[in-house]
Order: C-alpha cells, then sequence, then structure tokens
C-alpha cells in the first residue's frame, strides 16, 4: 500500500544539473539541501511530508530523491529540532524499506542550527538510522554535495 502511494507521489522524471530541496511554506525553516548532478542521472523527487504521508498522525521526512535503480535519499529540513528529524527519517524509511529493496539507502537531515553533535550520536534513533542506512547518514548545517 505504501509503495502505489509513493507511486501517486512521484515527480516526472528530470535530469538537471542542480537539484535543490527547501520547503518554502510560511514558517518553515530556512534548511536546504543542495545536490550538483555533473553526470545529469535521471532523477524523481517523492514528497514524503505532503502526499505520501499527508494524512499521517505521526510525522515524516519531507522529501525522498530517488535514482531508479541506484539509490534513495531521505530528507528532513529543520529547524533545530534534530531529535525530531532523526525520528521522522527513520520512521519514513523504516515504512518505505519494501519499496526501494536493493538500492543504496542514505539520510540526510540539514538543520538551521546543531549545537550538541556528541549527544546526538548516543540516541538509539541515531544508531538505528546509522545501521539502515550503512552509516550513510548526515547531518549538517547546509549540505551541497555531488551525485
Amino acid at each position: 500500500m505504501i509503495c502505489e502511494r509513493i507511486e501517486e507521489c512521484l515527480s516526472k522524471e528530470e535530469e538537471s544539473s542542480t537539484i535543490v530541496f527547501k520547503d518554502n511554506s510560511k514558517g518553515a525553516s530556512k534548511s536546504e539541501y543542495r545536490i550538483i548532478n555533473k553526470d545529469r542521472k535521471k532523477y524523481k523527487r517523492i514528497d514524503f511530508e505532503n502526499c505520501v504521508y499527508n494524512d499521517a498522525v505521526k510525522k515524516k521526512c519531507d522529501f525522498g530523491l530517488w535514482i531508479k535503480e541506484e539509490s534513495i535519499c531521505y530528507i528532513e529540513l529543520k529547524g533545530s529540532d534534530v531529535k525530531s528529524g532523526i525520528s521522522q527519517l527513520l520512521l519514513t524509511l523504516k515504512d518505505t524499506e519494501e519499496c526501494f529493496r536493493g538500492l543504496e539507502k542514505k539520510a540526510r537531515l540539514i538543520v538551521t542550527e546543531f549545537s550538541k553533535p556528541r549527544l546526538i550520536k548516543k540516541r538509539p534513533e541515531y544508531v538505528d538510522l546509522m545501521k539502515l542506512t550503512n552509516s550513510n547518514f548526515l547531518i549538517k548545517e547546509k549540505l551541497e554535495e555531488r551525485i
């Protein structure tokens, strides 16, 4: 069922050289995640929060970036609530694991403020997320990376 919802919420296939994720809604954090797609790989965006889980009681992560037959990147844009962001990423990843079987899994938590990185790494949710993504989880205040 969740895989069907994801299919309904996929964007059209894109291949632009710069991919930007930001929440433009009123009162949203100013976090932004920028990806440089030099090789112009084909990808699709997934709006988890406003489409896949638009009626969910528990919050899930904001977006996904799906590179077919390669990887899925779960993206959460936050202000400073790192604990909540980790929980949202973990819930979404666990809930959609079947839909992206065999793909590399990444998680990105982009925050406007991150003051206690050592403490967060001791939380069970952080450890679980690191396991599920084979340590491909980043918490950054600003992030621009290449795919």
